[in-house]
């Protein structure tokens, strides 16, 4: 991402990841999707009309836009990385809560 660099003394939330949040202004990204939410607080967001989601919340998200997309990509994955338990183990690590949806729907 280019462009984003004339902003980043323009961001209020943390200064390790105020380029995070420049590049998602000049892109026009809505979400920041990270496991440091941490670093972008809602007061620093707001000014930006960006939202802030860990990878857990986004996937939920995303699953209850359109479930059936989301399922059909996953059991794609599963296919191409070992299977359905393998990947589950996986990801379990990372987004348990997503990983509890989708096994309750097997």
């Amino acid at each position: 991402m280019k462009g984003h660099e004339s902003i980043i003394t323009a961001m209020t939330n943390d200064p390790k990841d105020r380029h995070v949040l420049a590049a998602a202004v000049v892109s026009g990204a809505q979400t920041i999707v990270t496991f440091n939410v941490k670093h972008f607080s809602k007061e620093a967001l707001a000014a930006w009309n960006v939202e802030v989601q860990s990878p857990d919340e986004f996937l939920i998200h995303q699953y209850h836009l359109d479930p059936e997309t989301v399922f059909a990509v996953v059991n794609a994955q599963a296919t191409q990385h070992g299977g359905w338990e393998r990947l589950m183990s996986v990801h379990d690590r990372t987004v348990p809560q997503f990983v509890s949806i989708l096994r309750e729907r097997t």
